[in-house]
């Protein structure tokens, strides 16, 4: 009896204990179901989890009885990211592109949300490794899905031009989410106190997440991964232990990354044969896919074998001060001798370096098509478009220095300024986005939330023991990835990266202990405080709730499209009227009503959108609707306004020859062969 009360109160304080965390599961579980579903890339999936979000945050505010977080770092960290999200907000005023910068604004207050909600709660080293570990396995078990449907599935929803695209959508992202989950692993697989099964567990992760993010070969996450492995390493406090996992990853990768790098060669070899209308002989993807499906498990299974011999040798033999002295010289003699070798070779080839350097360089800067590189894509020498993309991101810095051009205008922008024919919504730069959309304002907010983030890892690191500072290692490191390789691409816009990028570490700061004390106030200030607090809840939720319900009617318009055009372009209506920033359901009705075949209505809609934004595909669509009724010089003209904002544009510079040259235009037509076009170049196959 007495045994059964003892087990039940033990049960019962755990379960106390655990009942604080009840929000944090809810987010972890959030960013594996968005890792799964496209990264919560498309508003569909995350606007209602803001919503959630900002709800889950109210419950934890009135649950813990705080409204800011105890530690003073991450106190900083969290005003510097309000404060950055509410300058996103003010920049609506002067955007180009209000509407997409409401987007973009509401975007970043879901991760506000997120980050005051797990700021809030009473983390620990131990609950910490806990909610680590639990994202570690998610992201595994994200990952393996992907690849065992990929095996049985239609290979064209998970391929594009040779890379790998599940479950983000976006090769580059793919790659980011294993690499950002493997330094958690790396960390539980190497903790002196953690059971065998754990410590083998994680290292059958940190293998299998490491080739994973192999396979759709980016080259931004493998600068990403040397400078988060850097980071990790440096702050790791006993990087002895580090050696033997490392070695069991470092192998595995050796075995299997001719195999897995070969998925790449035959996608891109079958790719290029069917652009050029041959028959593909010899080459199998789903072979390819197969066989690295099956070298990425058997290195996983590998690296568990490899795990429980190293933890039972590990048991039995203790070695010495003397013994690890000896091993600390042997590594660091390594170490200086493989440096030294390294900066040899560099001198006597610098010149053949530099030349190297200097070709790179100017085929990264060039427009003209490079002739594909043979062999692995992280090592061939191609023109790339982000030099374009950052031209265009300096010059309008240049022009507004300190506000920017406003939040959502980089598109806008891009579209008039751009040397190619592919257009971009993003910059592929976090620094240079922040720059050119809200100016040295947002950048120093930027650098105000980095800032108060690195002094809390650097407390927390001094205050904590040996295994709080490997979980300090851990979340440095993720954080340092996620904004080396959002330098290179858009990383921002997937709330399954950006999230955890930006909460973890201040878990690990909280985790640390230490609290600020809040000033003593008195009822009336209370009140105001409650006061303001629910007018920004409220504000929120409205800021939320709009642009939402206008994103089902838009997607439900779009759905119904030509089966009931009144029906549609109700819908579509109805979208305008929730969120009249954005000119994107008159644009979408329009081009419902010129299928229809009803001019006279899509004009108008097109009208109307060029009173919300001036955009180049309300005045593209009226100039072929003009021409298409023999207005030639109202088509010349809306079409010169076309050429001005997306000069680029091969469909606008199409129609312009032929509205000069007085040749017969069906719009109907026209925007068929636009979207065949965009189907087949832009959009995620099978989605």
């Amino acid at each position: 009896m007495a045994i059964q009360l003892r087990r039940s109160l033990t049960e019962s304080d755990s379960l106390r204990r655990a009942i604080p965390f009840l929000p944090a599961a809810i987010v972890i579980a959030g960013w594996v179901v968005w890792a799964h579903f496209d990264g919560a890339y498309f508003p569909n999936a995350w606007y209602p989890s803001a919503l959630a979000a900002l709800g889950l945050l109210a419950v934890t505010v009135l649950g813990t009885g705080r409204i800011v977080p105890v530690s003073r770092p991450a106190q900083a960290a969290l005003a510097a990211f309000a404060a950055l999200v509410a300058w996103n907000f003010a920049s609506l005023a002067w955007s180009t592109s209000p509407g997409a910068g409401w987007e973009s604004s509401n975007k970043l207050l879901l991760y506000l949300a997120l980050l005051w909600t797990v700021s809030l709660l009473p983390w620990t080293p131990s609950s910490a490794r806990i909610a680590l570990g639990l994202w570690v396995a998610g992201v595994v078990a994200v990952c393996a899905v992907s690849l065992l449907s990929a095996t049985t599935g239609s290979l064209a929803d998970y391929f594009i031009e040779g890379r790998y695209l599940d479950p983000i959508g976006y090769s580059n992202g793919v790659s980011a989410l294993p690499a950002m989950a493997f330094f958690p692993a790396l960390w539980l697989c190497s903790r002196r106190d953690a059971g065998i099964a754990e410590r083998v567990c994680f290292l059958a992760a940190a293998v299998f997440l490491i080739e994973f993010a192999l396979l759709p070969q980016s080259r931004a996450a493998v600068i990403g991964f040397a400078a988060g492995i850097l980071v990790f390493v440096c702050v790791f406090p006993r990087r002895l232990r580090l050696i033997p996992p490392l070695l069991v990853v470092a192998g595995a990768v050796a075995l299997s990354i001719g195999t897995i790098y070969d998925v790449y060669t035959v996608g891109i070899d079958l790719a290029e044969a069917t652009e050029a209308g041959r028959v593909p002989v010899g080459l199998d993807l789903g072979a390819a896919l197969d066989d690295a499906v099956r070298i990425t498990f058997f290195a996983a299974f590998g690296a568990a074998v490899l795990g429980m011999i190293w933890a039972a040798v590990e048991g039995t033999a203790s070695p010495g001060e003397r013994s690890m002295r000896r091993v600390r010289v042997g590594v660091g003699g390594t170490i200086a001798a493989v440096l030294v070798v390294a900066l040899a070779l560099a001198a006597v080839n610098a010149g053949s370096i530099a030349d190297g350097i200097g070709d790179r360089w100017q085929t990264f800067k060039s427009s003209e098509d490079v002739p594909r590189t043979d062999g692995a894509r992280l090592i061939s020498s191609e023109s790339d478009q982000r030099y374009d993309y950052w031209r265009v991101a300096v010059d309008q810095f240049r022009r507004t220095p300190v506000a920017g051009a406003g939040a959502g205008s980089y598109e806008a922008i891009y579209s008039a300024e751009r040397h190619f024919d592919k257009p971009s919504k993003y910059t592929h730069d976090i620094w240079l986005r922040a720059l050119a959309e809200g100016g040295l304002v947002a950048f120093a907010l930027l650098l105000a939330y980095l800032a108060a983030i690195a002094t809390g890892l650097v407390v927390a690191w001094r205050r904590l023991d040996e295994l709080g500072r490997g979980m300090i290692a851990a979340c440095a490191a993720i954080s340092v990835y996620f904004f080396v390789h959002a330098s290179f691409d858009w990383l921002e816009e997937f709330p399954a990266l950006a999230a955890p990028a930006l909460a973890l570490p201040l878990i690990g700061i909280v985790a640390a202990g230490g609290s600020a004390a809040l000033p003593r106030v008195g009822r009336g200030a209370r009140y105001a405080i409650a006061a303001v607090l629910g007018t920004l809840f409220v504000a929120a939720f409205a800021s939320l709730v709009f642009p939402y319900l206008s994103q089902r009617h838009l997607d439900r318009g779009a759905e119904i499209g030509l089966g009931n055009v009144v029906a549609a372009r109700e819908e579509l209506g109805r979208a305008a009227a929730l969120n009249p920033l954005s000119p994107e359901p008159r644009l979408r009705a329009g081009t419902i009503l010129v299928a229809g075949h009803r001019p006279g209505a899509a004009a108008e809609e097109f009208r109307r959108a060029l009173e919300v934004e001036d955009h180049w595909y309300a005045h593209f669509e009226l100039a072929l609707l003009y021409a298409q009724a023999g207005r030639h010089r109202a088509a010349l003209q809306e079409i010169a306004q076309a050429r001005t904002l997306d000069r680029h544009d091969p469909f606008v510079a199409e129609a312009l020859f032929k509205i000069r040259r007085g040749r017969p235009i069906d719009a109907a037509a026209f925007n068929m062969r636009i979207q065949q076009f965009e189907a087949q170049r832009f959009t995620r196959p099978g989605r």
